[in-house]
Parts: structure tokens; sequence; C-alpha cells
């Protein structure tokens, strides 16, 4: 019996519109393994999409609470400990979404039929690579478990006001930021101590900013690798989505979708795909969206007036 012979009588039809034209089962089945690696592709973009946006909403909050500060001022003990809860929730956000990209990464490309293993080899060495590279990496690892299980990551909000000389004049440059106090941590009896000794070395307080900024960066070069080994990957689906709907003897853009569809003798309709390009084309705009943050611990965002 052939891999045709069986129960099921499988199908492609123009979405909406159209007479169903009979398919193989081996052109069903690789069109659904095909669209399922895009899919799969697709969600570790999402997720790293997710990590970039909580990034991007704590360093905006860092940006407003000195705006607010230079406006108003005169921010009393109670104030202080609000935003440094606030800048807590924030990270928490952060290092969640972190640990959910790793996950989310590590699972689909396991789960990717080709291809699959090299890539997940390549992750998981690349995020080896990060770990014994940075510090800031290894030590946002263990503080996100920390923030889990035992405590709030920060310790202390501050603010900063300096006069900064110009050609033109002197500035008075406003800035905000946030601590982790060593000693705070080290009443976790589960945080490792090779990291506490590790940071204790660098001072009794550790700039929260300058570290999540390593870490982002770190994790973006993981991404970015992984993402470099997927394009062949990614462009041979694509070929093939475009060959099925060059077998109907139109454009792509003038059919729009075609669906697919197993029709069993004893059912109206079975298991059935769309095949589309919007996948791909979602991909295409994260992977703009998101591009590498080189150097990102050195950089920063000011409203310094941009000189004429």
């Amino acid at each position: 019996m052939s891999e045709d012979d069986n129960d099921d009588e499988y199908f492609c039809v123009r979405k909406w519109v159209g007479k169903p034209v009979e398919i193989s089962k081996s052109r069903f089945v690789d069109l659904k393994r095909r669209l399922d690696e895009v899919q799969r592709m697709l969600g570790i973009e999402e997720s790293y999409d997710a990590l970039i946006q909580n990034f991007v909403e704590l360093e905006k909050h860092l940006l407003v609470v000195a705006l607010e500060d230079m406006i108003y001022g005169d921010t009393s003990w109670s104030e202080y400990q609000d935003l440094r809860v606030v800048y807590a929730r924030l990270l928490k956000n952060l290092l969640s979404s972190c640990r959910a990209y790793f996950d989310h990464t590590a699972r689909n490309l396991s789960s990717l039929p080709d291809g699959g293993e090299p890539l997940l080899t390549l992750f998981a060495e690349r995020c080896s690579a990060a770990f014994d590279r940075s510090f800031a990496y290894r030590f946002m690892e263990s503080l996100r478990n920390h923030a889990q299980h035992f405590g709030l990551p920060i310790h202390g909000a501050m603010f900063d006001a300096k006069r900064i000389q110009k050609d033109t004049g002197d500035l008075y440059r406003y800035a905000a930021g946030a601590n982790i106090d060593i000693k705070a941590l080290a009443k976790n009896p589960k945080f490792k101590k090779a990291i506490l000794e590790e940071a204790a070395d660098k001072g009794e307080k550790l700039d929260v900013f300058s570290l999540t900024r390593e870490y982002v960066e770190e994790i973006c070069l993981v991404h970015l690798a992984v993402r470099r080994r997927s394009q062949e990957l990614l462009v041979a689906q694509r070929d093939a989505v475009e060959l099925e709907f060059a077998a109907w003897g139109e454009a792509s853009n003038q059919i729009g979708h075609l669906y697919a569809f197993a029709s069993r003798r004893d059912l109206n309709r079975g298991e059935g795909l769309t095949i589309f390009f919007e996948p791909f084309d979602r991909l295409d705009k994260l992977r703009l969206r998101n591009r590498e943050l080189h150097n990102l611990r050195y950089r920063y965002v000011s409203n310094e007036l941009i000189p004429r």
C-alpha cells in the first residue's frame, strides 16, 4: 500500500472561491511541515520582540522619572520607595521575558524537523559563550531567580543633577537611576555564592541599567547568530510556497490565500492548513525592526537640545 492509499483524500483550493483540486498526501504533509517550521521561527522572533519591548519600557520610565524630577523635584522617602518598586516591576518583566525567550527558542528549535538540531546546538553554544564572557549575563540570570523566588531585584532609586559646561553656556543635566545592594542579595541563601563574590568585587552596590543594557546586548548577539543561520531554511520554505502558488498558474498577489485540507470519507472535512505569505512578511517586519544592538552598554538617550 502506498502512502497515499488510506482513508484520506487531500485537496487544495483557492480560499473562498474555486473548486478543490486533489493533491497527494506527500505534498500535503510537506506543505504542512514547511508552514509549521515558519510558524516556529516566527514564534522565536515574537518572543525576542517581547523581550525588546520590555527593555524599551524600562528605559522609557528612566527618562520619564528624570524629567519629573527636573520639573517637580523634592522627592520624599516614600516616593523614592514607590520609584524603587516600579523599577523592580519593570525589571522583573524584562527578566521574565528573557527567560521566556530562552525557553521558547529552545523548544521551537528542537521541534524543527529539518535543520533544528544544528540550530539548537548553535543556540546553546552562543548562550554558553555569553555566560562565560559577560558578568552582566551571569549576574542577571541569577537575579531573575532571586526576583522570582525571594524578593524584589532592586534596592534603591536615585537622582543625579549636574552642571555640564558647553561652548554655548552651562547646562544642567538631570538623570535617574537604580541600584542593587549586594548585602541584600546575600540574605538569599540560594543566590549563587560565586556570583555574589564576583559582584562584591565590583562594589557594595551595582548600577541596574548598565547591567541590563549589557545583558540585553548579549542576548541580541545570541539571537542574531540563530537568525543568520536560519535564513537559508526560511528561504527554502518560502520558495516551496511560491511553487505551490505557481502551480495554480497565477502570481501569489493575485490569489491571496490557498487552503489545503484532508477530507475523510466519513467526514465532511478533516485537517486543514492555510497557505499564505503573511507569516513570511511578519518575520521580515520583526527582523527589520529588531536589528543589532551594537555597543548598547555605551549608548544612552538624552533630551538635550540639538545644536543649530
